[in-house]
């Protein structure tokens, strides 16, 4: 999935507004206590972006703009310093993104997120609570299908699954024989959202749970 734009946007905002907060005094210090305020505002601003960004926390890009955040404290005076550094790392960044560079990062972090609630389901279909496993299954099947079709440029607000699955099939994305997998998991997944318990099984939540699997290996890894 590509980054937002609307983080993009927001990490270039903060680069511009970076020029002007580093420039200091004649002495290159900051200006006067208002100005030392709103880089220490920008600093925190920064760090959030960033982290927005890059969710996996040993990213270089994150692990070096905390660093920065957290010396800036003791820069004191010179805490404009700091925000130069950091808007310098955030013009790189800002390189990288539009590169498709940071793609695979979040994409990677955000699979790794849907997968351990997909080994919460799976516990829970192995202890033999189908109910409870279907919801949580059938839930990650339709965020890792949005997902997907975001990354292809396919609008999903207020789309209906079964319309999703037509156009990733429309634009091979997914098989046709995948397609009506997932289909099937829609339909498990409308039953557990109505409660219609008697409406699936063990074995139709294991069929999402490993389907989920493969879509998530095969588009968000």
């Amino acid at each position: 999935m590509t980054v937002e734009a609307r983080v993009r946007s927001r990490i270039a905002e903060l680069a511009q507004t970076g020029l002007r907060l580093q420039v200091g005094s004649e002495y290159g210090q900051v200006r006067d206590q208002a100005h030392a305020a709103e880089c220490q505002g920008w600093i925190a601003a920064a760090e959030h972006a960033v982290a927005l960004a890059c969710p996996l926390p040993s990213n270089r890009y994150r692990v070096g703009v905390e660093r920065l955040a957290t010396g800036a404290t003791a820069q004191g005076y010179a805490v404009n310093d700091a925000v130069g550094e950091i808007a310098a790392v955030l013009r790189q960044l800002i390189a990288d993104i539009d590169g498709g560079l940071i793609t695979n990062v979040v994409d990677q972090a955000r699979a790794e997120t849907l997968d351990d609630l997909l080994d919460a389901a799976a516990e829970y279909h192995s202890d033999g609570r189908k109910d409870g496993s279907g919801i949580l299954a059938t839930a990650v099947f339709e965020d890792t299908l949005r997902r997907i079709a975001r990354k292809n440029g396919i609008v999903d607000k207020g789309v209906k699954t079964d319309t999703l699955i037509t156009q990733l099939t429309q634009n091979e994305v997914i098989t046709a024989i995948i397609a009506k997998r997932c289909r099937a998991a829609a339909g498990v997944r409308n039953s557990a959202l109505h409660g219609q318990w008697d409406e699936f099984s063990l074995d139709d939540v294991n069929s999402v749970i490993v389907l989920t699997r493969e879509l998530l290996n095969a588009h968000l890894s």
